[in-house]
Order: structure tokens, then C-alpha cells, then sequence
């Protein structure tokens, strides 16, 4: 692939970018803080909306599957997944109900979860080795950029109408949403792409691709740790995120922030953390050990869920705020192309597939568990158990850590021997 069509390959993810930034903002705080302060949801139709980007993601090795069988455009299939998503999230909008707002929205972030192996695939194939990285990189600058710009805007908005008993005002959230997903309809379509390449043992139907995939765990070591590794920290940390919106939004816990405040401390600071640092991380993408980077933002978000939980003090939630900005710029480029590093030829989206299908299973039940435990364990203890586990994902990964370490100073010695 040309220089040409990576330069225009950013160009239209930049644009994609930019209008996922609404619905990143919406899904971490504004569709939960409507769940909470309007339609009074209860601890399951809050850990749903939670957990919809999840549920696209358990059903992401069946779509690719269907996209490669089909030998359409990645693009093509992508475009259309965001199309459907729209319309869920205007059904979302419809009524004051909690019923249709819980499944509009869910709806809409499960289909959207459900594309990003396609993206993914579509990345490894315009994108040049060494560089990816920081294209990659620049696209989600773009994306926390517009996250914090739209959530100061919507957050002033919600400040001032949403206590109103008979406003309306919430409606706007899954109405730009819906309007988010159909821009990036747009740009993903006019980007460059074929379809996912059929192999010659390509399984006959899904049920046979899944023993495949599950054959492809057992034989491929690294795969199947690095996947194990994720899953503790990836727990850990989706349990306690949706529940950072309910410690300082809910009064029984002595904090009740005011909406613009809980937009702030939930979206805007580590927003404007990651729009600092998201690049530095793509270019260290490109050069570093991958295991080093992966434990190093592991410790930044152990670091910020006991930071913000710990107590009621504002200097901790800033501080777990800013951390966790700092482990997500990391975490977002690791997630999002790790598997680039490790794929065979033809593989990457069968191997993001799988990432996406474990990330699904945690995003749906990490939620789940976490707003039914706090009401057995205190929130602060519930923080250090997540921090443990994040500990625990680290040593599941310090053997290749060493082993990559090991190899890179054998590299860089051989020269001058």
C-alpha cells in the first residue's frame, strides 16, 4: 500500500474519528447519568447501557466471518453495521421510557462494537509496518479532541435543563449519536479496502470456524496468555468504570457532583490527558518493547481506580482522573492494534475477533458484577480487589516481558560484535 492511500486512509479515519468522539462521551457518561438522573434506572438496565459496546464485541468473530464469506468490501460491510447502529439510537430517542432508551442505546453501541475488527483490518492493510502506529495514533487524538470539546458543550446543556422535571433536553444525546454513527458511516465507506482474504481451510460455517478459532488458542501460546492477561485487567477495569459515574453522581455515596462537574472528572480531564499523550504513545507503539507498554498501563490504571475510589476528597478523584487519562491513551493504541504485531499474513481480523469476543464477555458481565457488588462490598474495597487483579494480569505478562527485553539487547549488541 502506497504512501497515497495511507495519507488518504487517515484522512477519512480522522473524520470517523471526530464523530465517535460524541459517541465515546455519551457512552461513558451521558447515556448513564440520563439512565440515572431521568429515567431512574435500576442497577441492570444501567449495566447494559454499560456494557453494549460488549455485546457487539461477543458477536464480532461472527460478523467476521460473515463480512469474509460475503467477499465484500470491509469498508462496505462496516459502513452498513453503522447505518443499523443510527437507527437504534434514534429508537433510543423516541420515547421517555426506560425500556426503548435501554434498548435503543444498547442496541446501537452493540453494532458498533462489531466493527471494530473490520477497522482493524482495514489499518493493517493501508497502514505501513513501523508507522502504523502513529496514524493510528492520530485518529484517536482526533477523537479525544472532539470528546472533550462536545462534552463541555453537551455537559453546560445538561447543567442547566436536565434538573427541569418535564425537560426534554436529554433527547439530544441519542439524537447526536445517531447523527455520530451516520458520519462514520460516511467516511468509513470512501475509505480504501477488499474484502477479508478467503483462506484455503476458510471453515465451512460458523460453528466450524469457532472450533478453528478455539484451535488457533491452543496451538498459538502467546495468543492465549496475552488474551488471558487482558481478560483479569480488562475486568477489573470495565467493573469500575461505569461505576465512576455512579460514586459521584449518586448521593448516598457523600459526593453528588453537580452534572458539569461529573462530566469533568468522568470525560473531560482524562480526555484532555489522552489528547496530550495518545500520540507520544503511537510513536512508542512503533519502537518500544509491547509488553513493557502493556504492564506500564496496566499500573496507570490500577493506580486510578484506587485513586478515585479510595475516598471523597476532589484532589483524589482529579488525581485518578488524570491517571486514568494516561493509562487510556496507552490502552488505546495497545488495544487497538496489538494484534498487528502478533497475526499471521491474513489473520489480523480473525485474531482481533477473538480479542473483541473476550472483551465482549468482560464488557458485559464486569458491569453487571460491579453494581451488584456494591452493594455488598464498600466501593473503596471493591477498588483494591480491581487494583489486585490489574497486579495479577501484570505477572501473567512479565515472563514475555523479559524474554522481548532479553531479545531486543541481543539485537542491539550483535552489531558491534
Amino acid at each position: 500500500m502506497n504512501s497515497g492511500e495511507a495519507r488518504r486512509t487517515l484522512a477519512f479515519d480522522l473524520g470517523r474519528n471526530g464523530a465517535g468522539g460524541f459517541v465515546d462521551s455519551s457512552q461513558s457518561t451521558f447515556f448513564l447519568l440520563i439512565a440515572i438522573s431521568v429515567l431512574h434506572a435500576g442497577a441492570w438496565a444501567k449495566s447494559l447501557i454499560a456494557g453494549g459496546v460488549g455485546l457487539g464485541f461477543l458477536f464480532s468473530p461472527w460478523v467476521v466471518q460473515t463480512v469474509r464469506k460475503s467477499q465484500r468490501r470491509v469498508t462496505w460491510a462496516a459502513s452498513r453495521l453503522l447505518l443499523v447502529a443510527s437507527l437504534f439510537s434514534l429508537f433510543a430517542a423516541v420515547f421517555r421510557n426506560q425500556a426503548t432508551f435501554m434498548v435503543g442505546t444498547t442496541g446501537g453501541l452493540a453494532v458498533y462494537g462489531t466493527v471494530v475488527p473490520l477497522i482493524t483490518a482495514v489499518y493493517n492493510r493501508n497502514y505501513p509496518d513501523g508507522r502504523r502506529g502513529r496514524y493510528v495514533s492520530t485518529g484517536i487524538f482526533v477523537r479525544v479532541a472532539f470528546t472533550t470539546v462536545l462534552a463541555v458543550g453537551v455537559a453546560e446543556v445538561l447543567e442547566k435543563y436536565l434538573k427541569d422535571e418535564g425537560s426534554q433536553i436529554w433527547r439530544i444525546i441519542p439524537l447526536g449519536v445517531a447523527l455520530a454513527y451516520l458520519i462514520q458511516a460516511w467516511f468509513v465507506s470512501r475509505m480504501t479496502s477488499g474484502p477479508l482474504r478467503l483462506r484455503d481451510d476458510e471453515p465451512a460455517n460458523e460453528r466450524d470456524a469457532w472450533r478453528a478459532r478455539r484451535q488457533l488458542m491452543r496451538t498459538d501460546h502467546l495468543l492465549r496468555n496475552v488474551l488471558w492477561a487482558w481478560m483479569w485487567m480488562g475486568f477489573a477495569n470495565l467493573m469500575m468504570l461505569p461505576l465512576r459515574v455512579e460514586f459521584i453522581t449518586n448521593p448516598d455515596y457523600g459526593i453528588a457532583l453537580t452534572p458539569r462537574n461529573i462530566t469533568l472528572m468522568t470525560t473531560i480531564i482524562p480526555a484532555v490527558v489522552r489528547v496530550v499523550l495518545t500520540v507520544p504513545f503511537g510513536f512508542a507503539f512503533d519502537r518500544l518493547p509491547f509488553f513493557a507498554m502493556r504492564i506500564l498501563v496496566n499500573v496507570a490504571f490500577a493506580v486510578s481506580i484506587v485513586a478515585f475510589f479510595i475516598g471523597t476528597s476532589y484532589a483524589g478523584l482529579v488525581i485518578g482522573s488524570v491517571t486514568f487519562g494516561i493509562a487510556a491513551a496507552g490502552g488505546d493504541v495497545l488495544w487497538n492494534l496489538w494484534t498487528t504485531k502478533f497475526a499471521p499474513p491474513g489473520r489480523v481480523a480473525d485474531y482481533m475477533s477473538l480479542h473483541t469476543f473476550f472483551t465482549g464477555i468482560r464488557g458485559i458481565f464486569a458491569p453487571i458484577v460491579g453494581f451488584t457488588l456494591i452493594s455488598r462490598v464498600s466501593i473503596p474495597a471493591l477498588g483494591w480487589i480491581c487494583a489486585a487483579l490489574i497486579g495479577v494480569s501484570s505477572l501473567v505478562l512479565l515472563p514475555y516481558m523479559r524474554s522481548e527485553l532479553s531479545t531486543r539487547k541481543a539485537r542491539t549488541a550483535r552489531p558491534a560484535q
